[in-house]
């Protein structure tokens, strides 16, 4: 088993995975998930890898399609959002070569990665929370996990690709996450010659290169005030946050914003610096693109330019 992944969580979580996980082998070829099923297991590939692929619709002739998107290697895993939130799997996993798994049952995964009774030490947390420090932190249901949930994230896990779309504030308790920005998939080089660098599991599957990093968020940070508190003044910036090894707690925006008082909405208008604009990012994005195609074409030009010096002087006089 690859240990350096292994050690990645908590040591608590750690016995308790290996107090109620199971091995399991497939063959190349296998099907390990279906897309369209319900989740019901989550996954940490111990050797192997397997391919992930997405069938889709065309929009207008309705043909479907089916792609690969990702492969998942040792340390990988998968599972983990559409387990959460009782989901179906958004794409297939099929093994390329022989796999070996460590499996885990929804039941167990949910009571080993996600607390719905928080403990006192998470409360005390939110308490000292500087954003939260005149919200009513007492209200939350703290036992109740459409409102509220305790969980770890792997590092290089996607939490959410879409921070305006999510039902969900995130307060970092431990550990960091970055805050990536989606621009205009056309002018992503990688995407453009079919070679899409992706990272994310089967729930989400996203390209580096179309992404760029806004900013970095540690120990009592929360991600999603801003879209949530300036959607209806600003054009909201659609942001995804990806783990560096973190415990996040999940906050509930429908029940954080019915417990908001005006004067707080205020203080929060005043006091929480909006990300730049969609066009503002997109510009700066389509900046770097031009120019790295023009040290691309640039570096090709010279490299032919040697090759040809060297076969001049290669060619009999």
């Amino acid at each position: 088993m690859c240990m350096a992944t292994f050690r990645e969580f908590p040591v608590k979580m750690q016995q308790s995975i290996v107090r109620v996980g199971w091995f399991e082998s497939f063959e190349e070829g296998r099907l390990i998930i279906r897309q369209g099923h319900r989740a019901e297991q989550f996954y940490l590939i111990l050797s192997g890898t397997a391919v992930v692929n997405v069938t889709s619709k065309h929009p207008v002739t309705g043909e479907k399609r089916t792609d690969d998107v990702a492969f998942l290697r040792n340390g990988d895993s998968f599972g983990e959002l559409a387990l959460i939130h009782h989901a179906t799997r958004n794409a297939s996993v099929r093994c390329q070569n022989n796999v070996e798994l460590l499996a885990i049952d929804r039941e167990d995964f949910l009571a080993i990665f996600v607390q719905t009774k928080q403990p006192p030490e998470v409360i005390e947390f939110l308490r000292t929370v500087q954003q939260l420090s005149d919200w009513p932190v007492h209200k939350l249901p703290f036992e109740k996990p459409n409102t509220c949930l305790f969980t770890y994230f792997r590092r290089g896990k996607i939490i959410t690709p879409d921070s305006v779309a999510s039902k969900w504030l995130y307060v970092i308790k431990s550990g960091s996450c970055r805050i990536l920005q989606r621009l205009d998939s056309s002018l992503c080089i990688d995407c453009s010659v079919g070679n899409h660098n992706k990272f994310g599991t089967t729930e989400d599957i996203i390209c580096r290169s179309c992404y760029i990093q806004l900013g970095k968020l540690n120990v009592g940070d929360i991600f999603g005030m801003a879209e949530l508190i300036f959607k209806d003044i600003l054009i909201p910036l659609c942001s995804a946050l990806v783990s560096d090894g973190a415990e996040c707690i999940l906050i509930s925006k429908r029940f954080f914003i019915q417990h908001l008082s005006d004067d707080l909405r205020e203080h929060y208008l005043r006091t929480i610096r909006p990300y730049p604009s969609p066009d503002v990012l997109q510009h700066q994005f389509h900046l770097n693109a031009e120019w790295e195609r023009f040290k691309k074409s640039t570096l090709m030009k010279s490299v032919d330019k040697i090759r040809t010096k060297t076969k001049e002087g290669d060619s009999p006089r």
